[in-house]
C-alpha cells in the first residue's frame, strides 16, 4: 500500500479531516497527540482503510484513547500498532474494537508486550477477522502458551497467508500444536519462526503438516547444514524440499516438485551444497 506519511499529531489531524485514505502517522509525542488523532478518526472514520501508528509509544492508556475512535472504523484493512510498549492490558481494549473491523486484512502488533495473556485476549477475536490474511506478532514474548491459545482459532483464519512469530519463545512443544493448525490454512505461504526455539530437526520432521505452498523462515544455526542432510535423506523425494538463503536467514519448505521451482542463491557455498543434494 502506497502510505501518506505525516509527522506530527496537527498534520495527521489535518490529513483525516481532509480524507485521506492510508495514513502513517509519525512523531506523535505523548497522549495529548494520540488523544488529538483519536478524536479526528472518531469524526472522520470512514475514510480510513488503513492507519499505521507505529513506532510512537502509544503504549497501553493511548490504546485505551484509541479504542473508541478505531470501533468506528469499519473500512479499516490495515492496522499497524507495532513498537509501541502495548502490553497485555492495553490489549483488553484493543481486543473488542478489532471484532467490528470486518475488513481487517493485515494486523501488526510486533515488537510490544504482549506476552501469552496478551495472545490469549486476541484470539477469539481474531477467529471473527474473516479476511485477515496477514499477522505480525514478532518479538513480544509470547511462550508456547500463547501459541496454544492461537491454535484453537487459527482453523477459522481461513484467508491467513502469513503469520510472524519471530523472536518469541515459542518451542517444539508449541510448534507441535501449531503445525496441525496451520494445515488448515489453506492460503498460507509464509511462516516467520527467525529465532525462535524451535528446533531445527524437529521443524524437518513437521514441515510435511503444512500447508503444501507454505514457506518457513527460520534462524540460520550452525546445526543447518547437518538438519539439511538428515531431511532430504529422509524425504522419499529430494525435490520436496527446497531452500534459499539471505544474509543469515534461511527460508525452508516443502513444495510439490511439479509445479514449484526451487530457488537457490549459487553464489552462497551452503546453497550450492543444498543444490547438490536436491539434483
Amino acid at each position: 500500500m502506497d502510505m501518506h506519511q505525516i509527522g506530527g499529531a496537527a498534520a495527521a489531524v489535518e490529513a483525516i479531516r481532509a480524507g485521506e485514505r492510508m495514513l502513517n502517522v509519525q512523531r506523535l509525542n505523548g497522549l495529548e497527540d494520540v488523544r488529538s488523532v483519536a478524536a479526528a478518526i472518531e469524526q472522520h472514520p470512514n475514510a480510513l482503510i488503513a492507519l499505521d501508528l507505529s513506532c510512537n509509544n502509544i503504549n497501553d492508556d493511548g490504546v485505551s484513547l484509541l479504542a473508541p475512535a478505531l470501533a468506528k472504523c469499519t473500512n479499516l484493512i490495515l492496522l499497524d500498532l507495532s513498537y509501541n510498549t502495548i502490553s497485555a492490558e492495553g490489549v483488553k481494549a484493543l481486543a473488542p474494537i478489532l471484532e467490528k473491523c470486518t475488513n481487517l486484512a493485515t494486523l501488526s502488533l510486533s515488537r510490544n508486550k504482549l506476552g501469552d495473556v496478551g495472545v490469549q485476549t486476541l484470539a477469539p477475536v481474531l477467529a471473527k477477522c474473516a479476511k485477515l490474511a496477514q499477522l505480525y506478532f514478532y518479538c513480544n514474548n509470547i511462550g508456547d502458551d500463547g501459541v496454544s491459545c492461537l491454535t484453537l482459532v487459527l482453523a477459522k483464519c481461513t484467508n491467513l497467508s502469513l503469520l510472524d512469530l519471530s523472536f518469541n519463545h515459542v518451542s517444539d512443544v508449541g510448534f507441535q500444536a501449531l503445525a496441525p493448525a496451520l494445515s488448515k490454512c489453506e492460503k498460507l505461504t509464509r511462516l516467520v519462526l527467525t529465532y525462535t526455539n524451535v528446533g531445527i530437526q524437529f521443524l524437518a520432521e513437521k514441515l510435511p503438516l503444512l500447508p503444501p505452498k507454505c514457506e518457513v523462515i527460520v534462524g540460520f544455526p550452525r546445526e543447518l547444514e547437518r538438519f539439511w542432510k538428515q531431511a532430504l535423506a529422509q524425504a522419499p523425494d529430494r525435490r520436496a524440499f527446497f531452500a534459499f538463503f539471505a544474509g543469515s536467514v534461511a527460508v525452508v519448505g516443502v513444495t510439490a516438485p511439479a509445479n514449484r521451482f526451487a530457488k537457490q542463491d549459487g553464489d552462497n557455498a551452503v546453497n550450492r551444497r543444498v543444490l547438490d543434494w536436491l539434483v
